[in-house]
């Protein structure tokens, strides 16, 4: 069995959401363990059940690895930094109301429908970054390393709405959380990696023998 390292505990789907003027957005979080589950609004109050928060209705639904929380009549004022929080764990979601959407961002592994990426040590991952709309195209680790590609790390450009990040010869340190980055959005990506599975070939050994049946005949 391949065991993958450092799984993030709190993750979300889309870290920068964008949302339509009196209209609604969710936001599914993530968790291995759910424990005292909340929404909650930087700088303001938490909520653990469905509600009213600022203005708009919030609503949370639950289950054993995940959280749904569905934000309702959204306004302008209601843009800003949000967080999931499970636990002692918190996962920052970016909220944006417009009154028209110009722009996404997405994000898809090749392995992988969500932002977990997962690879083995000293070989290569690749992620399709998919976007529409102007802006630089970058790929920076959260510690605020950007790059637009390297010795490590290469950003292909060729096809049209997506750009496709690989990086290789992958190491322990390269384990954590990245951006997809194009201009000020950004996409949060977590990478896992593992020890490839070896396979060990097996020597058949096939002893050729040969019975001697004796057989005497009696004179009659």
């Amino acid at each position: 069995m391949t065991t993958f390292l450092d799984a993030p505990s709190l993750y979300v789907d889309q870290q920068s959401i964008t949302a339509v003027l009196g209209g609604s957005v969710t936001v599914t979080c993530h968790y291995a363990k759910r424990s005292s589950f909340k929404w909650c609004k930087l700088g303001s109050k938490c909520i653990s059940k469905s509600g009213e928060m600022d203005g708009m209705e919030v609503i949370i639904s639950t289950q054993w690895e995940m959280a749904n929380v569905t934000l309702k009549e959204l306004k302008e004022k209601h843009s800003g930094w949000y967080f999931c929080q499970n636990g002692g764990f918190q996962m920052p979601v970016n909220l944006t109301v417009m009154r028209e959407i110009t722009t996404y961002f997405l994000v898809q592994s090749k392995s992988l429908d969500s932002q977990l990426v997962s690879g083995y040590f000293d070989g290569q991952v690749t992620i399709k970054c998919k976007y529409n709309g102007p802006g630089e195209k970058t790929w920076c680790k959260v510690d605020g390393t950007c790059t637009s590609g390297d010795t490590k790390v290469s950003i292909d450009t060729h096809v049209a709405g997506v750009f496709a990040v690989t990086m290789t010869g992958l190491q322990t340190q390269d384990i954590g959380w990245y951006w997809c980055g194009l201009g000020n959005l950004q996409m949060p990506v977590f990478l896992s990696l593992a020890t490839r599975p070896t396979t060990s070939k097996q020597k058949i050994i096939t002893w050729k023998y040969c019975t001697t049946v004796l057989v005497s005949k009696s004179k009659l």
